[in-house]
């Protein structure tokens, strides 16, 4: 693809992901309402935007790491440099330093400071079977205790942090994968600008089943509670206000096609990209 071509100038592309619920896939709530769904931008331009990694990096700690990987750069649905992998290789010895394979190497991508461009162009297809990650949270069962969860590193449990309450979910495990990112680099510093309260206030939204863990975690640990009070509270809003604005705008700008498999959706993401033109002064 021409996109492609001009990898060249920069290091990384992130780009619009699609969303495919498998027809295998069912939710707690919404039961099979999302199954052999694909959900997608009703418009798309093909303009390219340079992002700013340190800023995105630190909106990421600022959240302790529980939102996930916000807007980093990406090898998890995205593009990047083949160069750059072997170079961060070759200085860490791996790209993935940390239980998550997608938060550590977009976390050591950033600490790289690599050139990333966004192309608002579908040139990713993200998706989940009943069987992956994705699917297990939409049933409620991606959440455990570490040692039980087979797919993890065998020391995660013996390595994880003291700083992190110790149970397996979605918010646990990036904290996790963002502290040990950080830890491998040769920006150490920036540990302590993770903002671990907000992750216990997440949890504490998120996660209702491990409160009572959550909140011994927080008494031994001698955590101002007072502030996770707060932070609890804007979280809760927060939360609220993403749904309703998610709402709003899926209305507004997405629409939902009805398919049968991942060759069908292919033949959608392919009509979607030969509508736009690739011309060059869509690219820097």
């Amino acid at each position: 693809m021409y996109f492609l071509k001009k990898l060249g100038k920069f290091d990384a592309i992130t780009c619009n992901r699609p969303n495919f619920t498998w027809p295998d896939a069912t939710h707690r709530y919404f039961k099979n309402n999302n199954t052999s769904k694909l959900k997608l931008n009703r418009y798309y331009s093909g303009k390219t935007t340079i992002l700013n990694v340190e800023s995105e990096l630190k909106k990421v700690l600022n959240k302790g790491g529980a939102k996930g990987l916000l807007k980093l750069p990406r090898l998890y649905h995205g593009f990047i440099k083949n160069s750059l992998i072997k170079k961060i290789v070759s200085e860490l010895g791996t790209v993935f330093p940390g239980p998550s394979p997608d938060m550590a190497s977009s976390v050591i991508l950033s600490l790289f400071n690599v050139q990333t461009i966004n192309i608002d162009r579908p040139l990713v297809i993200s998706g989940h079977s009943k069987k992956s990650t994705a699917g297990q949270a939409n049933l409620g069962k991606h959440i455990g205790e570490i040692s039980s969860i087979t797919h993890l590193p065998k020391d995660t449990s013996q390595k994880w942090s003291q700083k992190i309450p110790k149970f397996w979910s979605a918010g646990t495990i990036y904290s996790e994968s963002l502290e040990k990112a950080i830890l491998s680099s040769n920006r150490k510093n920036l540990v302590s600008k993770i903002n671990f309260n907000y992750l216990y206030a997440h949890l504490l939204i998120f996660e209702n089943q491990y409160r009572n863990k959550i909140r011994k975690f927080l008494v031994d640990s001698n955590t101002n509670q007072g502030k996770i009070f707060l932070l609890k509270t804007m979280v809760f809003f927060e939360r609220f206000y993403n749904f309703l604005i998610n709402r709003l705008f899926n209305k507004l700008n997405k629409k939902i096609i009805l398919l049968n498999d991942m060759e069908e959706v292919i033949k959608v993401i392919n009509y979607e990209n030969n509508k736009l033109k690739c011309k060059k002064k869509e690219l820097y």
